[in-house]
């Protein structure tokens, strides 16, 4: 999870690109003062800097027309998470 400041997009670094995820229903914002990042049905808070692994389809468009800003855009697609997989990396 990586929080670009100058861009108020919330993203994750795969290794290879940035991607914008688009998270499952239920999912909530979060901003700690410090970080910040979401809360996850079933998995719990990931927060800026934090590793997870987990399922997702990646796109290079926005498959569900959701109209990230234009800031956001500046990634290398969008990650469809599947929350069934997702799994907080500790250490």
């Amino acid at each position: 999870m990586k929080w670009i400041s100058n861009d108020s997009c919330l993203a994750v670094d795969t290794g290879s690109g940035v991607v914008v995820p688009i998270w499952p229903q239920g999912t909530a914002p979060l901003h700690t003062g410090v970080h910040r990042g979401v809360s996850l049905p079933g998995v719990g808070d990931l927060l800026d800097g934090d590793r997870f692994t987990g399922i997702g389809v990646w796109h290079r468009e926005d498959p569900m027309f959701l109209q990230a800003p234009g800031r956001c855009r500046r990634s290398n697609g969008f990650l469809l998470v599947d929350p069934s997989g997702v799994k907080r990396v500790t250490g």
